[in-house]
């Protein structure tokens, strides 16, 4: 279940698919939001194109293992 506001759901819900991730939608509010839309129209393009071409990810550090009770991520 995805939960946003209107301007979200669309790309939202094109990555959900496109990771083939039955997802379901809701929006969370009726307000229009004009710089917004223009900032998601590109960054639609951005996400629509690393769809596509499906780049590799920069992972920094050493993979965390999501088990266990998450000390290993407090700062120290």
């Amino acid at each position: 279940m995805i939960v946003t506001q209107k301007y979200h759901l669309y790309r939202d819900f094109y990555i959900a698919n496109q990771l083939e991730i039955n997802a379901y939608v809701k929006n969370t509010e009726s307000k229009k939001y004009p710089k917004n839309i223009a900032r998601e129209i590109l960054v639609r393009n951005k996400d629509f194109l690393k769809c596509i071409f499906q780049p590799t990810q920069t992972v920094l550090g050493k993979a965390i293992p999501i088990s266990g009770n998450g000390v290993i991520t407090n700062n120290q």
